[in-house]
């Protein structure tokens, strides 16, 4: 076949391209090798990285450094991926679901204030003040040293030398939380039910002993809506993303054939 038959046949053309198109992806790629192109856009984001942590501008030599450590970086990513390592790993895993929580869904717009108003009144039983209790307390850091019968002095109506507490004697309008913390669960349930103006104990906490005496209680009470408006929000938002992330992962979970080895 002469040299012009060869060149007027139309699978000639395709062929050069083709043989082309792999030379430009193997002097790019070299020989298996997998690409990890640097653009101009990371290049950017590592300046203004540096920028926002040195407060001045990178010097050529110092962006090529962190464009090599990217690189690197990358690098150690993808073989990491490629040997599974996220699979293996709790927090990395933890980090990847919390990534796609977040991506799957858009946030949500926020309510309107019929939606809102809807909201609060279906749960209104979660918007109500905690329990405020006023009470004087004797405080003894040292149980050897409590006298056998403070309760019966006190209830006397004796004033009983006892040691310093670092908040006082005297406790104005404290929270059920800041009881709990104070006294634990139970010793601030007991200062809840406990009778008005009445000298009880010893009631312990990390400090010592403590006998109290509640002189005012305030039982909870409905947060009006125009108070709660902005917990409220805060809170129906939060509510609504979660049953639109549930409504996605259902969707998604179709695609997965989910089995147990029970």
């Amino acid at each position: 076949m002469r040299l012009g038959e060869i060149v007027r046949d139309p699978l000639v053309p395709f062929l050069i391209l083709g043989g082309l198109c792999y030379a430009l992806f193997a002097a790019q790629a070299g020989d298996g090798a997998r690409v990890v192109t640097v653009t101009p856009a990371i290049r950017a984001s590592l300046a203004q990285d540096h920028l926002t942590m040195q407060g001045r501008a990178a010097t050529e030599a110092e962006l090529d450094a962190l464009v090599d450590r990217w690189v690197a970086d990358e690098i150690l990513f993808r073989e990491a991926l490629d040997r599974d390592l996220h699979l293996g790993d709790v927090r990395t895993r933890h980090r990847l679901v919390d990534k796609m929580r977040f991506l799957l869904v858009a946030e949500p717009q926020a309510p309107s204030p019929e939606v809102l108003l809807d909201y609060y009144l279906a749960h209104i039983d979660d918007y109500r003040t905690e329990w405020r209790v006023s009470f004087d307390a004797r405080f003894w850091e040292d149980a050897s040293r409590v006298p056998e019968d403070a309760l019966a002095r006190l209830q006397a109506g004796e004033t009983l030398a006892s040691d310093e507490y670092w908040l006082g004697d005297r406790f104005d309008d404290y929270h059920l939380s800041m009881l709990r913390s104070l006294f634990g669960g139970r010793g601030a349930r007991r200062l809840v039910e406990a009778p008005l103006d009445e000298w009880f104990g010893p009631l312990p906490s990390p400090r010592g002993l403590h006998f109290v005496r509640v002189t005012e209680r305030v039982a909870p009470r409905p947060i009006p809506f125009e108070e709660a408006r902005s917990r409220l929000a805060d809170d129906w938002i939060t509510e609504e993303r979660l049953a639109r992330l549930d409504a996605a992962v259902a969707e998604l979970r179709a695609d997965y054939d989910v089995r147990s080895d029970d």
